[in-house]
C-alpha cells in the first residue's frame, strides 16, 4: 500500500518552492501546539553579504545577481545552467504473497486443509502461500488467504491478497465482505462501510453482507443503518444465532432492553448447549437494562463457569450484586419504617 502523505520538510515539498512555517497554537493548561503550513513562496536562505571591489567602476550594465557574493552579469557572461530537481516516487515494494520453493511434491492444498482442521493457521496460511508459487491464482485461495491473514495479523499480506481476488473476480461479493472485516480491524470504518456496500449490490439476498454492513455502522455509531442491516440480515436467515446477537448488542448498545433481551434470549436458544461467554454476558446486560436483576445475575454466573477469567462477566457480576443488595436493604430500610408506625 503506497502512501499518499507529502513530508513538508522533504526534498520535493522544497524543490517545488514550498517552505514548513511554525506557528503557536495555544491550548488551555499552557499547552502549546506547533503548527506546520505551507507557504507557496520561495524558500530565502540568509547569507553574508560581502561586495567583490570592481577594479574599473563603474560597472557594467546589466542584472545584478545575489548570492554569497554580488556581482554584476552582463550579456557576455554565458546565462548559468538551470538547476532543474525532478520529484521522485519512492516505489513501496509489493508484498510477496507467494513464498517460494524447490518442493514439487507437495500437495500445499492439501496441506493447508489439514493445517486448518488441526487449528494450526500459520502453517495453512504458509502453504496457501507456498501453494500460489507453482498455479496460477484463483479467488478461492487469494480469499483463504486474506481471511487467515487477517485473524493472524498479517493484514498487508491479507489485503493484497483479497485485492487480487477481487481483480480476478470483480463481482464476487465474499471478496468486499472480506475486505469490509479487514478495514475494521484496521479501524479504517470509511472504506469498512464502502467495502459493505459493495458486498450488498453484488448480493443482496447474502445475509453475511448485510451483517457486515450492520457492524460496520455500529461501529461508526450509526445506529440506525446498523438496525436496518443486521434486521435484514435476521430475515434472511433466522437461524444463525450470531445474528440475533448481533441484533442484540446494538439494542444494549441503544438502551433498548426489551428488544435487546427478545434478541439475546433467541440467539442463546439457537447457540443451543454451547451459548459463548459473550453472548451470556450481552444477555447479562439485557436483562439488567429490563430490570431482571435476578436473571442478569444467573447470566452473568453462567458465563463465568464457562470462563472463570472472563473480566467483563465478572465486572457486571460485581456490580449486578451491588444493585441487588441495595434493594435488599432498602426493602428492608422500608419495612423497618412501617413497623414503626
Amino acid at each position: 500500500m503506497k502512501s499518499k502523505e507529502k513530508n513538508l520538510f522533504s526534498h520535493r515539498a522544497r524543490s517545488k518552492g514550498l517552505t514548513p512555517w511554525f506557528g503557536g497554537l495555544a491550548l488551555a493548561g499552557g499547552i502549546t501546539l506547533t503548527l506546520a503550513a505551507l507557504h507557496d513562496e520561495a524558500r530565502t536562505e540568509v547569507a553574508e553579504l560581502r561586495p567583490v571591489p570592481d577594479p574599473d567602476p563603474p560597472a557594467p550594465e546589466g542584472r545584478v545577481e545575489m548570492g554569497p557574493e554580488i556581482r554584476v552579469v552582463t550579456s557576455a557572461d554565458p546565462a548559468p545552467e538551470p538547476i532543474i530537481l525532478e520529484p521522485t516516487e519512492v516505489e513501496v515494494p509489493r508484498p510477496q504473497i507467494a513464498i517460494a520453493h524447490d518442493d514439487d511434491e507437495t500437495d500445499f492444498l492439501r496441506e493447508a486443509d489439514r493445517s486448518m482442521n488441526e487449528g494450526e493457521l500459520k502453517l495453512a496460511f504458509e502453504a496457501l502461500r507456498k501453494h500460489l508459487y507453482k498455479n496460477d491464482p484463483t479467488s478461492t485461495v487469494l480469499v483463504r488467504i486474506g481471511r487467515i491473514g487477517r485473524e493472524l495479523g498479517e493484514l498487508v499480506i491479507a489485503e493484497e491478497a483479497l485485492h487480487d481476488a477481487g481483480q480476478l473476480e470483480p463481482e464476487n461479493a465474499e471478496v468486499h465482505v472480506e475486505l469490509a472485516r479487514l478495514y475494521m480491524d484496521t479501524k479504517d470504518l470509511e472504506k469498512a462501510r464502502f467495502a459493505a456496500r459493495q458486498a450488498i449490490r453484488l448480493d443482496a439476498q447474502s445475509a453475511t453482507a448485510w451483517n457486515v454492513a450492520g457492524r460496520a455502522a455500529l461501529n461508526s455509531s450509526e445506529f440506525q443503518r446498523a438496525e436496518i442491516a443486521f434486521r435484514r440480515a435476521v430475515e434472511l436467515d433466522p437461524s444463525d444465532p450470531m445474528l440475533h446477537n448481533n441484533l442484540g448488542l446494538l439494542y444494549v448498545m441503544t438502551k433498548s432492553g426489551a428488544n435487546a433481551v427478545d434478541s439475546l434470549e433467541t440467539s442463546a436458544e439457537l447457540f443451543g448447549d454451547q451459548v459463548p461467554t459473550y453472548v451470556l454476558n450481552n444477555l447479562g446486560l439485557a436483562y439488567e437494562m429490563a430490570n431482571r436483576l435476578d436473571e442478569a445475575q444467573e447470566a452473568f454466573e453462567r458465563a463465568i463457569i464457562q470462563d472463570p477469567l472472563y473480566s467483563r462477566a465478572q465486572v457486571n457480576l460485581r456490580r449486578i450484586e451491588q444493585v441487588v443488595a441495595a434493594a435488599e436493604e432498602a426493602r428492608s430500610v422500608s419495612v423497618a419504617e412501617v413497623d414503626a408506625f
